[in-house]
């Protein structure tokens, strides 16, 4: 009876640890699911906190860009479209304005009896005033400080030489022909033409035009009588000429002229008034200067400077300041410390 006793205590023992046992595991079950269910609980916050706010700005930059992006497109077209018309309006302009310009010409061609050359003359005629007054700016700034006569009295019968040193000057002016020439345009007939020597034959009577003086003429100093001298002034007679021809003078002032118009960025020192731009005063300046330097040339002596890293490098004679321009030509010199500075290559034009 005893065994049987412990026998039914140590079976009720362990049914009772049994129970327990499962009773802990059934708790631990529990547990671990109520953690995962927080753990979820948790994600689930911070997806809310952090990801969904993240993925509504995102949301809203792009929605912004997409619609600066538009509108950027259209402000860009309609900008497009403003100018398509303004260029197509212009061109408009330009057809009908080569149009009218065609149909003028046709109607001089017309005028002209059918022949292109005389239309063309009778167009270059209307602006001859112009073309006159274009060329003789480039000698414009020539100046003369005094002029010194030698008169003998005209006692041979002949006239005074003030008289025949008045006609050979206007003798020696540019004839019109040439004038036009310079800029490829040959004159008709009527308006005279050039004879054997190079002068203008009048149209009306065939008189040939005063012809050029091939040289100044040796003048006599015997029982001469000087009418004005500059006090102080060395007055002599000159020799054989040995000046270029007035012809190639006007046309060497023409082309120094010409350079400097197009170099006018390059001569700031001329820039009197300090407007950041050359007027024709100034131009004429500079055209002037480099004409003066360019007789300078021939002078014995370290008169010049050239210019080298900001500062003025001299005094030099012209065989070094050429040696440097021939390396260099838009090297800028100075003469005699002037305030005014040109390009090497200004003055070799000016002295050719």
């Amino acid at each position: 009876r005893r065994e049987a006793e412990a026998e039914a205590e140590r079976r009720a023992s362990a049914a009772e640890k049994v129970k327990s046992a499962d009773a802990l595991r059934e708790a631990y079950t529990a547990e671990q699911h109520a953690e995962q269910e927080r753990a979820k609980k948790e994600q689930a916050t911070q997806y809310a906190n952090v990801v969904v706010p993240a993925e509504i700005e995102k949301q809203r930059i792009e929605t912004l860009a997409e619609a600066d992006a538009e509108k950027t497109r259209r402000l860009k077209r309609g900008e497009a479209d403003g100018i398509y018309s303004l260029l197509e309006a212009e061109a408009r302009g330009q057809e009908d304005l080569l149009s009218k310009k065609a149909s003028g010409l046709e109607d001089i061609v017309a005028a002209a009896g059918g022949n292109p050359q005389l239309a063309a003359l009778l167009m270059v005629t209307e602006e001859l005033p112009e073309l006159v007054k274009e060329q003789v700016k480039a000698i414009s700034n020539l100046q003369i400080d005094s002029v010194t006569v030698w008169e003998n009295g005209g006692r041979d019968g002949n006239g005074s030489s003030t008289a025949d040193f008045m006609k050979g000057l206007v003798g020696a002016l540019p004839p019109l022909h040439e004038l036009t020439k310079n800029v490829g345009v040959q004159l008709p007939e009527y308006l005279g033409k050039l004879d054997s020597t190079g002068g203008a034959g009048s149209p009306s009577n065939g008189t040939p035009a005063t012809p050029r003086p091939e040289g100044k003429k040796k003048v006599e100093p015997v029982e001469a009588e000087v009418l004005h001298v500059d006090e102080g002034e060395d007055v002599s007679v000159p020799s054989s000429s040995t000046e270029p021809p007035l012809a190639e003078t006007f046309s060497t002032s023409l082309r120094l002229r010409e350079w400097v118009e197009e170099n006018l960025v390059r001569l700031t020192s001329f820039d009197l008034n300090k407007d950041t731009k050359l007027d024709e005063e100034e131009i004429n300046k500079a055209v002037g200067t480099a004409q003066n330097w360019a007789e300078k040339i021939d002078e014995s002596g370290a008169n010049w400077y050239f210019a080298a890293g900001g500062n003025a490098d001299g005094p030099h004679d012209w065989h070094r300041i050429r040696e440097m321009g021939r390396d260099n030509p838009k090297v800028f010199v100075s003469y005699k410390q002037s305030h005014f500075w040109l390009p090497f290559e200004a003055i070799e034009l000016a002295a050719r």
